[in-house]
């Protein structure tokens, strides 16, 4: 599952996630208050490959789908990070 932005009436749809193994899913997306970085949890290793790491950390890309990184790095099965939120 990725995240996609797109304009508000669903022209210029574009992701911003590229995960395209399956199992791995990036969810509960939230923009910053600046609109140029989105706030994610998913499920893929914290190296950033296509692979289903087993825990739920915090990511962060650009609107543009650059920069993408991991904020938590849990690796504990069985352990989460929680919902992602930026704090305005």
């Amino acid at each position: 599952v990725n995240i996609w932005i797109m304009n508000a009436d669903g022209s210029n749809q574009k992701p911003v996630t590229s995960v395209t193994a399956s199992g791995i899913a990036c969810a509960n997306p939230q923009w910053s208050s600046d609109g140029s970085m989105i706030v994610f949890q998913s499920n893929r290793k914290v190296d950033g490959s296509d692979i289903n790491g087993g825990t739920q950390n915090i990511w962060v890309v650009g609107a543009d789908g650059a920069g993408l990184k991991a904020l938590t790095t849990i690796t504990a099965q069985g352990v989460t990070s929680g919902f992602p939120q930026w704090s305005f």
